[in-house]
């Protein structure tokens, strides 16, 4: 035994010690339990699911169990990466179900883009990591279809001798499923992976079979475990609802739409609607569970109920009943009624479970609602961006000073920006994993390294891209800092970057406006240059959920949900040259009424950080673009300076003067 594992004694020692605690769980139950603690991502508290065991944990019994879990997470997965031998056996398991096609998903039976290991069937197969893709395999051909974040991280992860990198859009696959595959052929598909709009991507008059199991899974012989982390209860002091509020106003709307029940499929809805918080998935506090909200108030809440936290349950209420997930299709089968879903992500298992009961697509309630956050939300979002701004102000700071000594690395940047936030109350973790870029990596929207990455010397632009979430709020930046002495395009390009910020940042707009409609404001002057991005200009942000959620968002396509007060906003344009360097600069915006101008609405940027004043070129400003950034700046200082460590201060005071001084 390594000295690493020295401190478990063994499993006779902890069965005793699991008897006299009186433990939920015997010891093979335990080792069940504890695998599956493995599998989830690393949880801020790594103590905290031992209140899954049991009522009171001593100091030692809790360290046997830390050992115990060691133990087990050091127990060898042989897996070996052999891409080519795994798509062969896949493919014998296609022939063996009669399937001449078969469709993989990067999501799973959720549909988020953060999935646990479990569900990286995607990557398995194809090596690709991004966070949104699908693959089709035929007999004789496979693609590998990507969005356009991903292409060139495809091209490095893929082999282009199993795969074709092709655009993620539906004509593209369905071309591709019409020319290749065999006449006659049935394409296949995971039910519990796919949705009824999932299916759009494949040909009409193409037959398709419902697998019984995934086919991933079968050649998958070391697929780790379901993940399973404590479910806590969120407070209404930062959610600003109690559960039974929102149940009702929820319950409200579907008895006025006219439905008997609802079905809650995404996380992030049922996070919201019962204020619990988990951590089951990477870099979002969610809980890997589905829901039934009844019109008359009553929910049901299908989850493993190991994950409860002890007392969970009761204070959830009389009015939330608790049920596997085994369950969920029998009781779909017994629902009367107009049942309420949403199309685009409900599983096809759970669309034909149904008995007398009809599915109806339609809006999940809760999204909406979720995303007009309300004051107790809007305020804890506030305090969340100021301490994140005073680690923000500190990490540039520090940048600033050692880059100039040509011995950092992407890799290092990202650990201390961590360290810098993990010190700010209501820390729980990263929002996303952080993109730390230099020179030609910045050209990928979402490059992120495992492992020191890249060294960051010379002459050039280093983006770094991050997030934090809070118990009251979630944060999104990005700032693209000088390294070394920038040139002139590199300044306008910046420079461009900043004017559709501050262009979007700024506006009025009057009610009912989509960000469809204000998208091009971030873009126009990037476009009079002849450069465009190929990503959205920003998405919606959670209040301690995920950092990506809708229904509102700000792009050139699919953003037709009006804004409304109350909703947080990424506003992040971007420039990129491939083979030398790219830019991005982000801020989360907040929704607001104008109280001067009935009917309009207005932003409230609430990120803290300055911008690149080195990159800046003040002759491509107009007077109101230079006033913005002014008092922007002014407002950085005037929250942050008295918070921010002596050595900081400094730094801040030079970063935040006037553009013209």
């Amino acid at each position: 035994m390594t000295n690493r594992l020295a401190a478990y004694r063994g499993d006779a020692d902890l069965r005793k010690r699991l008897e006299s605690a009186h433990a939920f769980y015997s010891l093979p139950e335990l080792r069940d339990l504890v695998r599956s603690v493995n599998a989830a991502p690393p949880a801020h508290d790594p103590q905290a699911w031992m209140a899954l065991v049991a009522s009171e944990i001593t100091e030692d019994l809790a360290e046997q169990l830390s050992g115990f879990a060691r133990v087990l997470d050091a127990e060898p997965l042989p897996e070996p990466t052999d891409f080519p031998a795994r798509l062969a056996r896949l493919r014998q398991e296609m022939g063996i179900d009669g399937l001449a096609g078969l469709v993989i998903p990067h999501h799973d039976i959720f549909h988020t883009e953060e999935i646990p290991d479990a569900s990286q069937r995607l990557s398995f197969i194809t090596g690709f990591e991004g966070s949104a893709g699908l693959a089709v395999i035929l007999e004789k051909r496979a693609a590998l279809f990507v969005d356009g974040r991903y292409t060139l991280q495809a091209r490095g992860t893929t082999s282009p001798d199993l795969f074709e990198i092709l655009e993620m859009k539906t004509a593209t696959i369905r071309t591709f499923i019409e020319t290749h595959l065999p006449a006659g052929g049935k394409v296949g598909y995971d039910p519990w992976l796919m949705s009824e709009a999932d299916l759009d991507i494949i040909p009409q008059g193409c037959a398709t079979i419902a697998t019984h199991g995934n086919l991933v899974d079968r050649i998958w012989e070391a697929r780790p475990p379901e993940p399973i982390a404590p479910v806590i209860l969120h407070d209404p002091a930062f959610s600003g609802e109690t559960t039974a509020e929102k149940m009702a106003r929820m319950a409200a709307i579907i008895r006025k739409q006219g439905f008997s029940s609802a079905l809650v499929t995404q996380m992030d809805s049922l996070a919201w609607l019962f204020n619990i918080r988990g951590g089951d998935v990477p870099y979002a506090p969610l809980v890997r569970a589905f829901a039934i909200l009844h019109a008359e108030g009553r929910a049901t809440l299908f989850i493993d109920r190991r994950k409860l936290s002890p007392g969970v349950e009761v204070r959830l209420g009389e009015h939330v009943d608790i049920q596997p997930i085994s369950r969920l299709e029998d009781m779909m089968g017994q629902l009367p009624g107009k049942i309420l879903a949403q199309r685009t992500i409900t599983p096809i298992a759970l669309a034909k479970s149904l008995g007398q009961g009809t599915l109806v697509w339609g809006d999940d309630p809760c999204q909406l609602a979720k995303a007009t956050k309300n004051t107790a939300e809007q305020e804890g979002a506030r305090r969340a961006h100021l301490r994140d701004g005073e680690a923000l102000c500190q990490f540039m700071a520090w940048f600033t000073e050692e880059s100039g000594k040509n011995t950092l690395n992407e890799g290092e940047t990202a650990r201390v920006m961590r360290e810098l936030r993990s010190r700010q109350e209501f820390f729980r973790g990263e929002s996303f994993a952080p993109i730390c870029a230099f020179g030609p990596h910045a050209t990928m929207p979402h490059y992120h390294t495992d492992g020191a990455g890249a060294p960051i010397a010379g002459d050039g632009l280093f983006l770094m891209d991050t997030g934090g979430q809070y118990i009251d709020g979630t944060t999104d930046v990005t700032r693209t800092l000088p390294v070394g002495t920038p040139n002139e395009a590199m300044k306008a390009d910046y420079t461009n970057v900043l004017k559709g910020l501050v262009g979007l940042s700024s506006t009025l707009f009057p009610q009912g406006t989509s960000g469809l409609q204000l998208d091009a404001l971030a873009r126009k002057a990037l476009w009079h240059s002849g450069v465009d991005y190929a990503h959205g200009t920003g998405h919606g942000v959670g209040s301690y959920l995920g950092v990506h959620e809708g229904p509102a968002r700000i792009s050139k396509s699919r953003a037709d949900q009006a804004l409304l007060p109350g909703m947080l906003l990424s506003c992040e344009p971007g420039c990129y040259r491939e083979n030398a360097y790219g830019i991005r600069i982000e801020n989360i915006l907040l929704v607001i009424a104008q109280e001067t101008l009935p009917g309009w609405l207005g932003f409230e940027t609430l990120t803290m950080a300055p911008f690149a004043r080195e990159l800046i070129r003040t002759d491509m400003l107009d007077a109101s673009e230079v006033a913005w950034i002014d008092a922007y700046h002014a407002r950085v200082a005037e929250n942050l300076m008295e918070n921010v460590p002596e050595s900081t201060r400094a730094w801040l005071h030079m970063a935040t003067r006037p553009l013209m001084d």
